[in-house]
């Protein structure tokens, strides 16, 4: 069961790596239509992009808290996973 629970966390991970991947190459569009074509110029790209990365960070920062949870549960520590905040 534990190589098969690893096995499903390798697949689960690739699939996240790709799909930020993903998500980070579709943020380039409308980064560069906001600077080229937005009136108020690259300051709202710029601060598009910034809010773009310090919602990724989030999501990967809680994500990782949540695993550590969730280890640390199975090691008999601290109660199971909390719902993320």
């Amino acid at each position: 069961m534990r190589e098969i629970a690893r096995a499903i966390q390798e697949g689960a991970a690739a699939y996240l790596r790709r799909q930020y991947t993903t998500i980070a190459l579709v943020a380039i569009v409308p980064f560069l239509l906001l600077g080229f074509y937005n009136k108020l110029g690259w300051g709202t790209a710029i601060g598009f992009l910034i809010g773009a990365a310090l919602s990724a960070a989030r999501r990967l920062h809680r994500d990782e808290r949540r695993r550590a949870l969730e280890r640390a549960h199975r090691r008999g520590g601290e109660a199971g996973p909390r719902s993320p905040r």
